[in-house]
């Protein structure tokens, strides 16, 4: 699709503003589309800013998916090392459920703090 626009300053039409396929589609939000310079005027000036303004997002946008995939990998290490914390605590359970209980006379008279009195 083609749209033609007239330029107007006060009140007088001073050029025509063309805004193809292209144009059309960066606005739309597809930033792999880059505009021709089609004049050297500041028309042609402002295509070449957005381009440069686009590769600038396209940049952004690249970097924040690259921290998203790390802090989604660092998100994947943290979860394995809590199970893995977890299961040791299991069986830190496990083991100290299999110890026999002594009573404190038990462990005394183990120790000779106290005499047999038979």
């Amino acid at each position: 699709m083609t749209v033609y626009e007239p330029i107007i300053v006060n009140g007088e039409i001073i050029g025509i503003l063309y805004a193809g396929v292209k144009e059309k589609n960066l606005a739309d939000g597809d930033l792999t589309e880059i505009l021709e310079r089609r004049s050297s005027d500041e028309l042609g000036d402002m295509s070449d800013d957005i381009n440069l303004l686009t590769e600038s997002l396209s940049t952004i946008i690249r970097e924040i998916n690259d921290i998203t995939i790390a802090l989604e990998n660092t998100s994947l290490d943290l979860n394995t090392v809590s199970g893995q914390i977890a299961d040791g605590s299991e069986q830190n359970v496990e083991k100290a459920n299999g110890v026999p209980e002594f009573s404190i006379v038990e462990i005394e008279r183990e120790n000779g703090d106290i005499q047999d009195r038979e």
